[in-house]
């Protein structure tokens, strides 16, 4: 397909009459080079239920909960809790802790979302006159 760039992508998606079938291919050629926000916005563009569930699992598996949240923007029927928990779990996996937080609170699983916070957010300081080398 012919590249777009990101003015002729911004026409295609605002585009009243467009030929479903070049939207499409674009979808596919997006969702095959792994830039899941794109495919997103074409599979969208074309209502193509299938493209978007594809794009919502590509999501679950690469721990990417900003992708599961536009799906769900557009249709919270497509997403459950359990795409959230294992979207948070592929993201521990990949060590994307900040995306696996957000993940497991939007799971309901405050546990895990503190497992991974403590992966990412400071320590806090030890009080002073305490030192933890104290034998």
């Amino acid at each position: 397909m012919k590249p777009l760039n990101c003015l002729k992508k911004r026409d295609l998606l605002a585009a009243k009459k467009f030929d479903p079938e070049v939207v499409r291919e674009y979808a596919e050629e997006f969702f095959g080079e792994g830039l899941y926000s794109d495919a997103l916005a074409f599979f969208r563009k074309i209502e193509d239920r299938k493209g978007l569930d594809r794009v919502k699992r590509a999501a679950v598996e690469s721990g990417d909960p900003e992708i599961l949240w536009r799906v769900e923007h557009d249709d919270r029927a497509m997403i459950e809790k359990s795409d959230w928990a294992s979207c948070g779990e592929a993201a521990m996996r990949l060590e994307k802790f900040r995306n696996a937080a957000f993940a497991f609170r939007k799971a309901g699983d405050e546990a895990r979302q503190a497992k991974a916070e403590a992966e990412f957010m400071p320590k806090p300081p030890e009080p002073e006159g305490e030192s933890s080398a104290e034998t």
